[in-house]
């Protein structure tokens, strides 16, 4: 094992990294055979430096130290030739590393018997190898055309270094392959008066090596229970480092919802989908199975366990407590800039802007002239009153309620209690249309309420030009209770406090009168014949 560097100082970064592989693996080093912060050593016959590989000089003496051939006759010149050729053989060119953005060149080579590649890398003016292979053709190959043994030289693979390869297969072979081991998965849920939970078994094989007990401390729905299970068990299995699993579940929702196949409408279930789904991509392999409820019994007694809340804990068997929902990791907090019917008009008095959306700024303008801002807060100009406070839609709905149905609420009808608010100070723009569906909402008002006689008809509303005060003739000649029992500080204070509502009263008129518009619009249309005319059509017409 060689950890080679090329910057001193990530060094000892490297060492580290490589004692935490052979640690988790729990294999051992010799002490003896080891050497740290070496510039070069022995490595497989090989000797390893900082430029590369070269040959190993006491592997390269029984070359060096060979003697002539003592057979034959040799001239000065064979002399001089297997000197070289001692030389080249003892002296092979070191190996270099290839270089990031350089260009490596490849050199093909074959002979009647032989295949050899060789890959260069151009430093300067001189090509220095960076690897190379050779090998003898079997008698088949020989037989190949010259394109094809070119190609095989292309495609060759060398055989690596034998020791090195029977060490890599032995430790292949007898290191068991745990990783890739069939885990099984049991949960379920169970509730109680006491609360529920959840159990869990995970198995490796059939051997059990986990039991879990989830106890929750918050409401949770069946479906939410399954979820809660799966999750923790997925959890258990990851802390377990388990890779392939089967997962075994009773909640066929669940199990088809996981597999895909229901669709996940809940928003709160898609919360726990996505949880889920998240954890299953960090195994090789998952499978999900739904099992009836006797195929599940273990997990089904330790959901039971859980829920119950009674304290088992041993040490087959761990009990855990979850004191909050596994979907809380996905809320992100946030402020939702809601709408504010008060905001447009504090902008409009503050800087003078009126709303981009504004579809008519003249009306817009009117409006806000009966607005003022005091302390921060907007009041309207009232009839009733002299200022209202403006309020917000929660604001708004909490009146409602006290008046209405509170300390000294009576229960009164819509009008009344929108008029009774504005006397109270208080307006927003919908009071009118607020206070009626209250009370049509309001349980105690539509029990109570007086059952109407009058004949289904529809009611026309109509109001006096000249206030309530106006009489018709037939009442000057025989008054009337209402003529009789006139009070004319109570008239006013009645007649400005519809005044406050009338804005609203407009708003509506107007809708309608679009409405209306629009219907006879409709009506007139499919009365229409639409013709098309082009240039040159013959028409006819009428002629005096």
């Amino acid at each position: 094992m060689v950890v080679k560097t090329t910057q001193e100082r990530s060094h000892c970064d490297d060492l580290k990294e490589i004692f935490e592989q052979i640690q988790s693996y729990n294999m051992r080093l010799n002490p003896e055979k080891c050497a740290f912060g070496v510039q070069g050593g022995k490595f497989f016959g090989f000797m390893l430096i900082s430029r590369g590989i070269e040959a190993n000089p006491k592997k390269c003496e029984a070359i060096l130290n060979m003697a002539s051939p003592k057979t034959m006759k040799e001239t000065t010149e064979c002399d001089k030739a297997f000197v070289e050729l001692k030389t080249i053989l003892s002296s092979p060119p070191v190996l270099q590393r290839p270089v990031v953005g350089k260009p490596l060149y490849l050199y093909l080579s074959i002979s009647n018997r032989s295949i050899s590649s060789d890959l260069v890398i151009e430093t300067g003016k001189t090509q220095q190898p960076v690897y190379f292979i050779s090998r003898v053709m079997q008698p088949m190959e020989q037989r190949y055309l010259r394109i094809e043994q070119l190609a095989l030289t292309l495609v060759f693979q060398p055989r690596s270094a034998l020791k090195a390869q029977i060490l890599a297969d032995f430790i292949t072979e007898l290191t068991p392959d745990e990783h890739n081991k069939t885990w099984k998965l049991h949960v379920d849920r169970a509730s109680s008066r006491e609360g529920s939970g959840a159990g869990i078994i995970l198995k490796e094989g059939d051997e059990v090596v986990a039991k879990q007990a989830l106890q929750f401390h918050f409401s949770a729905s069946n479906n939410q229970a399954e979820y809660e299970a799966l999750i923790a068990g997925l959890k258990l299995a990851l802390s377990h480092q388990v890779q392939s699993l089967t997962a075994h579940c009773d909640s066929l929702l669940v199990v088809q919802q996981i597999r895909g196949e229901f669709q996940v409408k809940d928003h709160l279930l898609e919360q726990y989908w996505l949880i889920t789904k998240d954890l299953i991509s960090k195994f090789s392999s998952f499978t999900i199975l739904h099992v009836h409820r006797e195929q599940n019994v273990r997990a089904d007694i330790l959901s039971k366990l859980a829920a119950t809340r009674a304290d088992t804990q041993t040490s087959a068997l761990s009990q855990l407590t979850l004191t909050k929902p596994s979907i809380e990791l996905l809320y992100i907090e946030n402020i939702n800039c809601l709408h504010d019917w008060r905001k447009p008009f504090l902008e409009y008095i503050n800087t003078g802007t009126i709303p981009r959306d504004e579809l008519n700024p003249q009306q817009f303008r009117r409006k806000a002239s009966f607005y003022t801002k005091i302390a921060g807060e907007l009041y309207r100009r009232g009839f009733s009153q002299p200022l209202l406070k403006c309020l917000s839609k929660d604001e708004a709905r909490e009146v409602m309620d006290e008046v209405h149905e509170g300390v000294c609420g009576n229960h009164i009808g819509g009008r009344a209690l929108a008029t009774k608010i504005a006397r109270t100070r208080y307006y927003w723009p919908t009071m009118k249309r607020k206070c009626i569906a209250k009370v049509k909402a309001c349980d105690k008002c539509q029990k109570h309420e007086v059952i109407s006689t009058k004949p289904a008809e529809v009611l026309h509303s109509m109001e006096l030009v000249y206030g309530s005060e106006a009489l018709i003739p037939v009442e000057i000649e025989v008054p009337t209770l209402r003529a009789e029992l006139y009070n004319k500080q109570q008239n006013i204070s009645a007649r400005n406090a519809e005044l406050d509502l009338a804005e609203e009263d407009r708003e509506i008129a107007a809708i309608k009168q679009r409405a209306q518009k629009k219907l006879a619009e409709r009506k007139r249309n499919k009365r229409v014949v639409p013709r098309t005319f082009m240039e040159g059509d013959l028409v006819l017409r009428r002629t005096e």
